[in-house]
């Protein structure tokens, strides 16, 4: 996923940290995921999303975490990696809104504060 300096929320590539013209650090974007689109917030790194979490255009979302938290006796791994992953879409959303804020796009800004917003209301119990 390129790293995106302009643009609208939705017009692909990540709102957020980038790398040598990739995305990398934490962000907001749409992408393609395995199971369809949607707006992926989190970590990405190289340009690929690597921890966070994809809310699906149709009304789903989809855990990334391509380093799953390391099993520790006595906590359930599963959790903590959902547990991560959320956390980090939180603070990727919160990424983009506060670069598109800088860019002077308040639309966009909104739309990843709002997103946050669902990211922390749907997360599973």
């Amino acid at each position: 996923m390129p790293h995106r300096r302009r643009g609208r929320a939705g017009d692909g590539g990540l709102g957020g940290g980038c790398r040598a013209g990739l995305a990398d650090g934490l962000g907001a974007g749409r992408v393609r995921a395995p199971l369809g689109t949607g707006v992926f917030a989190g970590r990405a790194r190289a340009g690929q999303a690597s921890y966070g979490i994809v809310v699906m255009d149709d009304n789903g979302w989809m855990m990334v975490a391509t380093t799953p938290e390391p099993e520790r006796p006595g906590i359930d791994q599963a959790a903590a990696t959902s547990e991560r992953a959320f956390q980090n879409s939180f603070a990727g959303a919160t990424a983009a809104a506060e670069a598109h804020h800088r860019a002077g796009n308040e639309a966009s800004a909104r739309y990843y504060r709002q997103l946050r917003k669902q990211l922390i209301d749907g997360q599973p119990e």
